[in-house]
């Protein structure tokens, strides 16, 4: 059972841990199999109003995989969007949380993704 720290933090298994430090990373062949495409999950909410507000940067999250490829959780890492960055991430988990990824065996059970907004204001 999960402590308050790690609902708020997200912690990992030890199996986890371990794999993320005896493991090579996930294959990007495979992250690109699930997602070809990410960033035109939410793209269309770079324009909030027309090209009067712009929601543009970076948002970063890390996936945890299954054994069996599917998501366990997605944490959203970093952002240098400001205004309103939870509803792009809020986007984005909601298209990717039922994604099934190749199972990672031998690799980290974990990878990260980022995905970008621009305008063409």
């Amino acid at each position: 059972m999960y402590s308050l720290f790690c609902l708020l933090f997200g912690c990992v298994s030890k199996e986890t841990l371990h794999k993320a430090h005896t493991n090579p990373p996930y294959p990007k062949e495979w992250i690109d199999t699930g997602l070809p495409d990410p960033h035109a999950l939410c793209g269309s909410l770079v324009y909030k109003d027309g090209c009067s507000v712009l929601r543009r940067g970076e948002l970063r999250f890390r996936i945890y995989l299954q054994s069996n490829g599917q998501i366990d959780r997605i944490v959203k890492v970093s952002t240098t969007i400001t205004i309103e960055p939870e509803i792009v991430a809020q986007c984005f988990i909601q298209k990717v949380q039922n994604k099934r990824f190749p199972a990672p065996k031998e690799y980290q059970p974990f990878f990260d993704i980022a995905i970008v907004l621009s305008d063409r204001c």
